[in-house]
């Protein structure tokens, strides 16, 4: 895509600036019109151009299947597009079938079924009794998910590294593929394969993948968050061992037991562990273990802001943040789910208009007749 493409987009921006989406579709159409009047060479450049910057991601969307029908239309050309599409019949067949809503409902039955099957299996007088039953539907489930991860890929058969660059056609088939293999002497890894299929739900339902998204977004984020965490823990396990080493040897008696502590501190219990800094441990904390206080002391101001600076930070803020960080990409996660929800809206109103427009055509050669 050379200068010359640039510029012509930039112009068309122009030119389309501030006009509602029909009436920059009816203006196209009216630019399209004195394409008519070009040879036949000219048609056929514009054809091969427009087919090069279509096919250079290699999808074609229906938002530029719909524009690249009304070019062929008014260039009065036939589209190369078709005949290539026409050697994919196949993809065409099994992409209608699982984009079909009556088969992803029906898959999301067998998931949930699969996972009540397991929870029944965990009965062994059930299992015993029904022993042959519950064979012939493992059998069934197997095969009806690999018969959708095959119908999924026939859908992309002739773009495999798409197909296999979605992480969640890899742990599909990854989990169809186990579920195959003779691991009867192993029932637990058998029924983990089979719960595995829930997460697929996690992928089909909106909400749900919202939720999924905006989790493995915060993963990075919420890593340098925990540093920080682990950077406060350091630097307060070692002001503590400092502090109160020899009142409390028990909790920080060295640098290890004061990050442990501290680590604990930010569950629970972090007032026992005040009381013996505040009272010293001869007064409080060390009733069994009294060969240990030898070096008893009080400190209520200094424990009071270590401990209460040491839970706020910890407790508090950090804890904040990490919910700040979730909330965030939840938001960024919902909105680019909206995005895709308006982009099909659009592509809906843009064939809506195709149609207008060509009504409107035909109205007009009838008239003219």
């Amino acid at each position: 895509m050379g200068p010359d493409i640039v510029y012509f987009d930039l112009e068309a921006q122009k030119n389309l600036k501030d006009l509602s989406l029909e009436d920059q579709l009816i203006k196209i159409e009216e630019h399209l019109k004195n394409m008519r009047g070009l040879s036949l060479e000219e048609k056929t450049n514009i054809k091969l151009m427009v087919e090069e910057i279509i096919l250079i991601d290699g999808k074609y969307t229906k938002q530029e299947k719909i524009i690249y029908e009304l070019l062929i239309e008014n260039l009065e050309l036939e589209s190369g597009l078709q005949k290539n599409s026409e050697k994919r019949r196949i993809n065409r067949f099994f992409s209608q079938i699982v984009s079909n809503p009556l088969f992803f409902h029906f898959i999301n039955i067998m998931i949930v079924f699969t996972s009540i099957i397991v929870g029944l299996e965990t009965d062994k007088k059930i299992t015993t009794d029904f022993a042959f039953e519950f064979q012939v539907i493992d059998i069934v489930l197997r095969y009806i998910f690999l018969t959708e991860i095959l119908m999924r890929f026939s859908a992309e058969w002739d773009r495999p590294k798409d197909f296999f660059l979605n992480g969640w056609n890899c742990f599909d088939s990854a989990l169809v593929l186990g579920s195959f293999l003779p691991l009867g002497n192993f029932p637990l890894i058998l029924r983990l394969l089979r719960l595995g299929r829930i997460a697929k739900l996690l992928e089909r339902e909106r909400h749900l993948r919202i939720i999924i998204q905006s989790f493995l977004h915060s993963i990075k984020p919420t890593a340098y968050v925990c540093l920080i965490l682990l950077i406060t823990i350091y630097i307060y396990a070692i002001i503590g061992n400092s502090l109160f080493s020899e009142n409390d040897p028990i909790h920080f008696g060295n640098l290890g037991l004061s990050m442990q502590s501290l680590i604990q501190l930010t569950f629970e219990g972090w007032t026992d562990v005040l009381y013996i800094q505040m009272y010293g441990c001869k007064d409080y904390g060390y009733t069994d273990y009294e060969h240990l206080c030898n070096f008893p002391s009080s400190k209520p101001v200094t424990a009071l802001i270590y401990f209460i600076s040491f839970i706020v930070l910890s407790g508090l803020v950090i804890v904040n943040l990490v919910i700040g960080i979730i909330i965030d990409n939840w938001n960024v996660s919902k909105e680019n789910m909206e995005k895709e929800d308006d982009l099909e809206k659009t592509v809906k109103h843009i064939d809506n208009v195709v149609g207008k427009i060509r009504a409107k055509r035909f109205e007009n050669l009838i008239i003219e007749k």
